[in-house]
């Protein structure tokens, strides 16, 4: 993937040099956005799967398991980015569009990132049972997740998370107040701290 990304990224760039110049610009100077999006797309993709690799190197190493990788690491490490956004328009005045993203990222991700990632591996295993045995039609079968304790009670923090809101936001006045941001940060921690403890002693280690 980084090999594919480099060279069709240093090809780009040699159409780039060799048909523009400092003070005029091409006819197709529109299409450099859409370029441009593609490659930075690829190379997010390329260093995000090193970044997993490096982190999974590292749960076999220190012991830890991918579902406290992923509730720890790469959840404050995918959120960061948000967050910081989320502020910035808040401050230039728009809190709505603030909230708004608050929850459609999450939820994005959560349907965009489980669906499309199950369909990905229902398809790979069906072609890879299919390369297996030609004589048999392509059978996709349901991908199978291990559920842990710490996603369990990730799931269960997410869940009391919305329904605090949706009692605490009418409650005041559909205000946002400071009580109700202490209550969540609150309520992010101590799952948190749960997890890590759940992970390290291994009371809860596997739901179904």
């Amino acid at each position: 993937m980084i090999l594919y990304s480099l060279l069709i990224s240093l090809i780009l760039l040699a159409v780039l040099l060799l048909s523009t110049t400092p003070d005029t610009k091409p006819r197709y100077h529109f299409l450099f956005c859409f370029l441009g999006f593609i490659i930075a797309i690829a190379w997010i993709s390329t260093i995000a799967e090193e970044v997993v690799g490096v982190l999974k190197a590292a749960g076999v190493i220190l012991g830890m398991s991918e579902a406290i990788l992923g509730l720890t690491v790469f959840a404050v490490g995918n959120s960061v980015g948000d967050l910081v956004a989320d502020i910035t328009v808040a401050r230039l005045g728009y809190p709505v569009m603030a909230l708004s993203a608050c929850f459609g990222g999450p939820m994005l991700n959560i349907l965009l990132g489980i669906g499309l990632g199950g369909t990905y591996m229902s398809i790979k295993g069906a072609k890879h049972h299919h390369k297996k045995h030609p004589d048999e039609p392509l059978h996709y079968k349901s991908y199978h997740i291990e559920v842990t304790g710490t996603l369990f009670i990730s799931a269960i923090t997410v869940l009391l998370t919305l329904v605090m809101l949706l009692i605490l936001v009418p409650t005041s006045k559909w205000m946002m107040t400071k009580k109700i941001g202490i209550t969540l940060i609150t309520l992010w921690t101590v799952s948190t701290i749960v997890n890590v403890v759940v992970e390290v002693t291994g009371v809860w280690s596997a739901v179904a």
